[in-house]
C-alpha cells in the first residue's frame, strides 16, 4: 500500500509569521504605554464637571427687585461648578444677540456683566457653585425682561470649551 503524504512544504513558515506578527504588536503596546507615562497624556487631560443645572423665571414679588422678572440658575445635582473656569452668557435666542455676559467671575455678589444689562447673584459666599445653591440674574435697569422674551442661557467651561448648560426659556 502506498502512503500519501498531505503536509505541504510552505506550512512550516506560518508559525513564525505569526509570532514576529504578535511580537510587533505587544511591542507597538508597550511603547504607547511607556510614551503615556513618560509624557503624561493621562495626567492633562481635563474635563468639563458634570452638574446638574436648571433655569427657571419667576417675578420677583419679595425681594428688592419690586416685581422685576427674575432668572434663577439651580444647581440641583452633579459637581461643584468653579466660577473662576466658567463664562455664563445670556443671549436673545432668537437673534442670538448677547445680552450680557460674566467671564470667570470669582463671585457673583450683584455683580453687573460685562455689558451692564443684567446683575447675577449667588447663594453661597465662595467661588464655587454647588448642590443648592442658586445664581439669581436681574435686570439693572437697563434692560428689561419682558414676558415673552424668549432668552438662551449658557454656562461655558472655560478650560474645556464645553457647555455645562445650554438651555432656552420663554420668560413669563
Amino acid at each position: 500500500m502506498r502512503r500519501i503524504n498531505f503536509v505541504r512544504k510552505d506550512e512550516k513558515a506560518v508559525s513564525p509569521v505569526i509570532g514576529v506578527i504578535l511580537m510587533v504588536a505587544i511591542t507597538v503596546i508597550q511603547a504607547a504605554v511607556i510614551a503615556n507615562f513618560v509624557f503624561g497624556l493621562a495626567g492633562e487631560l481635563k474635563k468639563a464637571p458634570t452638574a446638574g443645572l436648571t433655569v427657571t423665571d419667576a417675578t420677583d414679588k419679595l425681594g428688592d427687585a419690586d416685581g422685576e422678572s427674575v432668572l434663577y440658575i439651580d444647581h440641583v445635582g452633579g459637581d461643584d461648578v468653579k466660577l473662576s473656569e466658567v463664562t455664563i452668557l445670556v443671549k436673545d435666542a432668537v437673534t442670538g444677540t448677547l445680552i450680557d455676559k460674566w467671564v470667570a467671575p470669582s463671585t457673583l455678589s450683584d455683580t453687573a456683566g460685562s455689558n451692564g444689562n443684567l446683575k447675577a447673584t449667588i447663594d453661597g459666599t465662595d467661588a464655587i457653585f454647588s448642590t443648592g445653591e442658586r445664581i439669581t440674574i436681574k435686570e439693572n435697569g437697563t434692560y428689561s425682561l419682558s414676558a415673552g422674551t424668549c432668552l438662551r442661557v449658557q454656562i461655558v467651561h472655560d478650560p474645556t470649551s464645553q457647555l455645562i448648560l445650554n438651555t432656552e426659556l420663554t420668560v413669563r
